[in-house]
């Protein structure tokens, strides 16, 4: 039996979709639509060809018993023998109608099904996350590719600590400043910050974990630990084996064309993450801050400075390396 998608704490983990479908579902699904608009054609081809030899034989029959009749009965019953033949096609041409329209509607709908099961990718997140250790916050962006304004955009976001002694993972939720985006403008790109991790992000689990080395009460203290180099390896099997965190971003918004909820899920390795600071920042009259597109990528090159208050500063191996730049 296949397992059943789990959710935890709003993120849904997809073992395999086309596992819970059935075969026609599954082979829908992969079936290039050129193929799918073919087949009716090629079923309405035989269809007509069965049915052009039904044709023929009642003809032949028709002319055979017309001939015989003709020879050897009076006028009136060649007729009605004509007339019960002609019956029949009538029959059979009904049938054939009834056919043909079943495999037309079937293949519409199915056609119709291939459409909608297309999502195009309307929302990109950038490649790299950044972190401000001297704020306790992680700024991320967002654009909308599509040419459509993006309404009532939600975003959730989820770390996952992996802990290999005990083969489980630990979830904490992030605390987003921005709920909820009313409008993402087309090739707008959008500046999101999280809450500054100190106010509320104790870590959550499916039951009470108790995760070791890493048993702290603020994910913040997590998140400079895994930008060391072993953390940053790009070897999936490697980052598997050690601990590492990785980040599940659910971006949920109205689809401009048939008004319905998507969703889109993006999953962040180590690899992603990059160390920075905001050096620039738009505030409004009231004194808030604005995250929008216009400041992204106003951040300080790396230096021991700016890593100040961290407790990772010592063991950090990022600013050692090339000064890494967001783009």
């Amino acid at each position: 039996m296949p397992k059943k998608d789990k959710i935890i704490n709003g993120v849904e983990h997809q073992n395999n979709t086309f596992k819970e479908q059935g075969k026609i579902y599954k082979f829908i699904e992969k079936c290039p639509l050129g193929v799918i608009i073919f087949l009716p054609l090629l079923f309405i081809l035989i269809e007509m060809v069965v049915f052009a030899f039904l044709y023929m034989g009642l003809s032949s029959s028709s002319f055979g018993n017309s001939f015989s009749y003709s020879m050897f009965s009076s006028l009136g019953e060649m007729v009605d023998t004509s007339v019960k033949n002609a019956f029949w096609i009538n029959r059979i041409i009904s049938i054939q109608l009834i056919i043909t329209n079943c495999i037309i509607s079937f293949f519409m709908a199915v056609v119709l099904y291939k459409f909608m099961s297309i999502k195009p990718k309307l929302i990109k997140v950038e490649d790299h996350l950044v972190f401000d250790p001297s704020s306790g916050t992680l700024r991320l962006r967002i654009v909308n590719v599509s040419r459509f304004k993006l309404k009532n955009v939600y975003i959730k976001a989820y770390f996952r600590l992996h802990i290999p002694e005990s083969n489980r993972h630990a979830w904490a939720k992030l605390n987003l400043k921005i709920d909820e985006i009313v409008c993402l403008e087309p090739y707008k790109p959008w500046n999101i910050a999280t809450k500054p991790f100190k106010e509320n992000s104790e870590l959550r689990g499916e039951t009470k974990l108790d995760i070791g080395k890493y048993d702290r009460e603020r994910i913040c203290d997590f998140i400079p630990d895994m930008l060391n180099e072993k953390y940053r390896s790009d070897d999936i099997e490697l980052a598997k084996s050690s601990d590492y965190i990785n980040l599940h971003i659910t971006i949920t918004y109205k689809s401009p064309l048939f008004d319905t909820d998507r969703v889109h899920h993006e999953e962040f390795m180590t690899k992603d993450f990059c160390c920075g600071q905001l050096k620039s920042i738009e505030r409004h009259k009231s004194g808030e801050t604005i995250m929008n597109w216009s400041n992204w990528g106003q951040y300080d090159d790396q230096s021991e400075s700016h890593c100040k208050g961290c407790s990772f500063e010592k063991n950090c191996s990022i600013i050692k390396k090339e000064k890494m730049t967001i783009s």
